[in-house]
């Protein structure tokens, strides 16, 4: 047969969608902050809330780098690529939401 007549399961999942997940489920645990990746108290920037995704402790503080920021490098650049600026400015001066962000990285 040259073709296949059965209907193909269509893929929605994005490359990024994991890191996307990841910062919605950080959204849920901690509190919005700006300018720390996580202050100790449980308050996560954009990036803090990703890390806490990936399993980042929420009440450690992490000032501006952490360990499991290595896992997220790939979807940083793609963001900047895509959007023209950081995860960390579109959080912090462009005052977009984490929730938003995770949007954006889900469309990556």
């Amino acid at each position: 047969m040259p073709f296949d007549v059965l209907p193909q399961e269509v893929q929605t999942e994005t490359k990024f969608q994991k890191f996307a997940d990841a910062m919605l489920k950080g959204c849920a645990i901690t509190v919005p902050i700006r300018g720390l990746l996580l202050d100790g108290h449980g308050g996560a920037c954009a990036v803090g809330a990703l890390l806490v995704g990936l399993g980042a402790d929420p009440f450690k503080l992490a000032i501006i780098s952490h360990p499991l920021v290595d896992q997220s490098t790939d979807v940083r650049i793609a963001y900047r690529k895509k959007y023209m600026s950081s995860i960390e400015t579109d959080n912090d001066h462009h005052h977009l939401s984490r929730e938003q962000i995770a949007a954006r990285i889900a469309a990556l």
